[in-house]
């Protein structure tokens, strides 16, 4: 009996030492699986809030007021659309952020281009993500319908009001 119950003494750090050696690895696995699956749905949603914006620009006269939490700038009308956009957009892991674009003018027959990043902020800011943790998505479309007279609408950005746009946030990929 007394063999047993030194080998049993011995014994008992064990576990604790494991689980002092596994739980790191452990952790940095789960959290790097959580901001990555953020990541991915926010790049999902961005994509579709360049969607609905995009056909909403094209078809319809996009009037009302941007949602809570959203600020636009640029021309009234096109800085609700991205406000638009960037509530569709519903990022959970960064800040939205939405370019707007018609070179040539909003009128029908011409086209727009709309861009939407998400800058993510990640839960723990240790993984490495791709991109610079940006979600990128892009979708130029015809427009087809203007319900009011055209008004050179040129571009318009629509962003979180708790956060500043990035330097070369858009840079080439938006033009």
């Amino acid at each position: 009996m007394g063999r047993l119950s030194r080998k049993v003494a011995a014994d008992r750090g064990a576990a604790a030492l494991e689980f002092a050696l596994v739980v790191p690895v452990l952790a940095a696995l789960v959290f790097g699986m959580i901001d990555y699956g953020l990541f991915f749905t926010d790049t999902l949603g961005a994509r579709d809030g360049a969607r609905v914006a995009a056909r909403q620009g094209s078809v319809e006269d996009f009037t009302g007021n941007c949602p809570n939490g959203y600020v636009g700038s640029g021309s009234a009308r096109l800085a609700r659309l991205a406000c638009s956009a960037a509530d569709q957009t519903g990022a959970i892991g960064g800040d939205t952020f939405v370019k707007i674009t018609a070179p040539d003018g909003w009128d029908a027959g011409n086209n727009a281009t709309v861009c939407v990043a998400v800058v993510e902020n990640g839960l723990t800011g240790f993984t490495p993500m791709p991109n610079h943790a940006t979600v990128r998505a892009r979708l130029q479309v015809r427009i087809e319908h203007v319900a009011t007279p055209s008004h050179s609408l040129e571009t318009g950005a629509a962003m979180r009001a708790s956060a500043t746009e990035p330097a070369n946030l858009w840079d080439a990929w938006c033009d």
